[in-house]
């Protein structure tokens, strides 16, 4: 904008020596560490223990937890939609927002995910019915129980509840990594990394093979195996012979 300005004649952040990022990839809990966790969680607050099995289980990020209403499930199709993300300000307010990459996403879901969302739906209606109000139109999934469904999760006190059920667990991690336990597991089990990336909400499979790559030395074996698989090899040997 200088340079249009008139103001400088050339960029000079393209002069600026960019340091060199290190990454470090998180350690990613087994499956029976992350049930631990979820049931450490359950004997302080149940709802936070289904919001973080649906985030093992759909690879969400900390603000769309918070952000789903239960008219974004549709237990016919078994599918969450993930339109939102909520983010904090200050004094205890929030806002919402669209996701990270602006796009509107649906996931399917299993068994135990649904499950999950049932319970926070009966347990919705319940303290409606004990506090005499009907439930809001557009409540929110994951709530404190106290204002219909019109006041979310926020993210910290999502961190904050994930950390200690973690420390009770004996589980040295954090809330993210349980968006790289979906995708690590997915990886590992053979789901296509396109899906991969659409469940995550990344904005193209790219960002998503730079970050998982790493994990798919056994489809290499996998896929070399395959194409083998596919040629007569005896009738090969023989015909070289």
């Amino acid at each position: 904008q200088a340079i249009k300005w008139g103001l400088l004649t050339q960029n000079v952040a393209k002069l600026a020596s960019v340091p060199k990022r290190h990454h470090v990839e998180p350690e990613v809990p087994t499956p029976e560490q992350v049930e631990q966790i979820v049931q450490e969680a359950r004997t302080v607050s149940p709802a936070m223990a289904d919001l973080f099995i649906v985030a093992a289980l759909t690879g969400a990020r900390r603000g769309e937890l918070c952000g789903l209403k239960f008219t974004d499930w549709n237990s016919e199709t078994h599918e969450l939609r993930i339109a939102r993300s909520i983010y904090e300000l200050p004094k205890g307010a929030w806002g919402e927002k669209s996701t990270k990459t602006h796009s509107v996403r649906r996931v399917q879901l299993d068994a135990l995910a649904e499950l999950a969302l049932q319970r926070r739906l009966e347990a919705a209606h319940d303290e409606a019915d004990a506090a005499g109000v009907a439930m809001h139109d557009y409540a929110f999934i994951f709530s404190d129980g106290t204002s219909r469904g019109t006041r979310p999760f926020l993210p910290m006190a999502v961190t904050v509840a994930f950390g200690k059920a973690a420390k009770a667990a004996g589980v040295v991690t954090h809330l993210h990594v349980l968006r790289h336990w979906s995708a690590t597991m997915m990886v590992a089990h053979g789901v296509p990394i396109t899906t991969v990336s659409k469940r995550l909400g990344h904005s193209g499979s790219n960002i998503t093979l730079g970050i998982y790559s790493h994990r798919l030395p056994g489809q290499d074996a996998q896929a070399a195996a395959l194409l083998g698989s596919l040629l007569d090899g005896e009738q090969l040997a023989l015909e070289a012979g």
